[in-house]
């Protein structure tokens, strides 16, 4: 990634550092203001990756823009699938920063989390402390 960043500053600008990218285990989201310097920065990054026996997953591989209907990005003569909104690290991103539908997944998993342990909340053979401690741990942490 290093090499990629080296002759310009990709990324977006947040106060006064530029973010050109998140990295979580196998994955990588790359980020650019401008949709012409993303494409550069995405295949500078893919071909970067392939000196090192790196090979982007065109199957998986998916990109946003705020844009209707930007050009497409090819990696390796295979167009790569444009959305709407994506996933990343389970949060839900979108063009224009509606966080609803993150919200209303997030509601959703804490729901059925809670009803998955129905039988549990009436028991009465465990105390109510380890109960808290349960919602704590499944319930609200899918709120977080």
């Amino acid at each position: 990634m290093n090499k990629a960043l080296a002759e310009h500053a990709y990324g977006i600008e947040l106060d006064d550092m530029i973010i050109p990218d998140l990295d979580f285990a196998d994955g990588i989201c790359l980020q650019e203001d401008d949709f012409s310097m993303a494409r550069e920065f995405f295949h500078k990054v893919t071909r970067i990756a392939a000196t090192t026996g790196l090979q982007i997953n065109t199957e998986k591989t998916e990109y946003m823009t705020n844009t209707h209907d930007p050009p497409p990005i090819k990696c390796n003569e295979t167009e790569l699938k444009h959305v709407a909104r994506f996933t990343f690290l389970g949060s839900t991103i979108s063009p224009d920063g509606d966080i609803s539908p993150e919200i209303n997944t997030r509601i959703l998993r804490a729901t059925a989390n809670a009803r998955r342990l129905n039988a549990y909340w009436k028991t009465n053979n465990i105390p109510t402390r380890p109960k808290w401690t349960i919602h704590t741990s499944c319930v609200r942490s899918a709120l977080l």
